[in-house]
């Protein structure tokens, strides 16, 4: 993934972390540039989101991502 877009996907993860901060305390959200994934951080554990599972023809599917999110931060 080109720096343009892991640029965008540091951004993306730190407006998630802030809609997730009503979800509780720590909940985190991190993009992890070499692993090419998102990590998100919620009550001691960690849970991972393939960014390569999002991509799509016309780029990544940003929405699908924050759904999957919230919904993961809402489980735990």
């Amino acid at each position: 993934m080109g720096s343009e877009w892991a640029k965008e996907a540091v951004r993306r993860a730190e407006e998630l972390t802030r809609e997730l901060a009503e979800v509780g305390e720590g909940v985190v959200l991190n993009y992890q540039r070499r692993e090419a994934r998102f990590a998100l951080k919620a009550r001691g554990e960690t849970v991972y989101f393939s960014a390569h599972d999002y991509e799509t023809r016309k780029g990544i599917d940003w929405a699908q991502l924050r759904k999957d999110v919230l919904a993961r931060a809402n489980q735990e």
